[in-house]
């Protein structure tokens, strides 16, 4: 039997090393792979992987159909290499700080020169005298006062200042500077017993290093009183000065020792009009004029009833009236009738009051023959009395009436 026939008939015609090394259902023979090792903590391979692991060879690339297989754990890459990016940050942090840094510098500057600018310094000095800080207000000068006439710039004087007349209203209402020089306009009120009295001044200020001062805190003054009631009036707690003294603007620390007596007027003293002289005018009291007034109505009443017989009592003028014969009743009150009643002349306490009393009246005169005769009409009589400023209800008639 032929060679080809016999090997048909033993293995069926179809040798397995005789058909080609392809279609599906060859594989290549199982290999049993080492398992490759945990990677280290740095994520690199492991010293052994390349005996753990290889690549298929060319035989099973060329001729195997199912997916090679992987590795278990599969090498992580590095990691990449990152720049560092600290030397920037600290480069742009410098810069904003600079930036910051120069900011709070300039808005600083400006706040130190707004703060001692002219008009700060102005509104500051007199925001301490309103106050009542005097040391506060003597900081602001240059140079500071000093001498006998500075004594009265004192935080208890200040207090009397302000006590007669508070300080409010301030402002500024112009600055003018030329080089280390400067003048402020300010305007503010006084509240005065009798009202509100409007005041402007101006201040001058000369540079002091990176800031200003006042050439003058306080203005001096000299009070003249030649006016009858003068002696009753007080300088800060002392007679009224005879010589030049120095306050710091607001009223002047004047005060009585009665209440019957007031200086009238609104006394004040400025920067600006320094040095000056300012005149004391003693007066008798709204309070006091009318109790007199009134004390003399009394004292009138009294005179003219027909019981009285008082030979000091007013008289009417012309003719020989016989003393202490005037009766009758008043027309017009003495407060109605102008009558003058202020301090007396002769400057001893007193009070003098003269009025032209209207008068429905009857009294007796005496005729060529030395005998009374009965006059009866309306007429006038001129009044004058003494009171005092103790005691304002009390009347004396004076020696020049009728």
């Amino acid at each position: 039997m032929p060679r080809d026939t016999d090997d048909a008939a033993k293995g069926g015609g179809d040798r397995a090393e005789d058909r080609p090394l392809t279609g599906a259902w060859w594989a290549p023979p199982a290999q049993s792979l080492p398992q490759p090792s945990q990677p280290s903590s740095n994520n690199q391979p492991p010293a052994s992987w390349s005996d753990q692991w290889a690549p298929p060879s060319d035989h099973q690339s060329r001729f195997s159909t199912q997916p090679l297989p992987l590795p278990i754990f599969a090498p992580v890459p590095p990691a990449p290499i990152r720049r560092r990016k600290g030397r920037a940050a600290l480069i742009v942090a410098a810069a904003l700080a600079l930036i910051i840094g120069f900011g709070l510098a300039a808005a600083g500057y400006a706040e130190f020169v707004n703060s001692h600018s002219p008009k700060a310094v102005a509104e500051r000095y007199f925001a301490a005298i309103s106050k009542g800080d005097a040391a506060g207000a003597l900081a602001f000068a240059e140079p500071p006062p000093t001498g006998p006439a500075a004594q009265y710039l004192t935080k208890e004087v200040l207090a009397q200042q302000l006590s007669a007349a508070r300080l409010s209203g301030f402002s500024v209402t112009d600055t003018s500077t030329s080089g280390s020089k400067a003048t402020v306009s300010v305007r503010y009120s006084l509240g005065f017993a009798s009202g509100t009295q409007a005041v402007t001044d101006k201040l001058s200020l000369i540079k002091h290093g990176s800031s200003w001062r006042l050439t003058r805190v306080a203005g001096t003054i000299s009070a003249r009183a030649g006016a009858p009631g003068a002696d009753r009036v007080t300088f800060a707690g002392r007679p009224l000065p005879t010589g030049p003294v120095q306050l710091f603007p607001g009223a002047l620390p004047l005060a009585t020792d009665t209440s019957s007596v007031i200086v009238a007027g609104q006394p004040a003293v400025k920067l600006s009009d320094s040095p000056g002289s300012v005149s004391i005018e003693p007066q008798l009291s709204a309070q006091s004029k009318n109790a007199v007034e009134d004390a003399l109505d009394a004292a009138l009443t009294k005179c003219l009833a027909a019981t009285s017989t008082d030979p000091l009592c007013p008289m009417v003028s012309g003719g020989r009236p016989v003393p202490g014969s005037l009766h009758g009743t008043l027309i017009k009150k003495v407060a109605d009738s102008g009558a003058a009643v202020g301090l007396d002349r002769d400057d001893k306490g007193l009070i003098s009051v003269s009025v032209d009393a209207s008068i429905d009246a009857t009294w007796k005169v005496w005729d060529f023959n030395n005998q009374q005769v009965s006059r009866k009409e309306s007429t006038t009589v001129s009044v004058k009395a003494l009171s005092s400023v103790d005691d304002p209800q009390a009347i004396s008639w004076s020696a020049s009436n009728g």
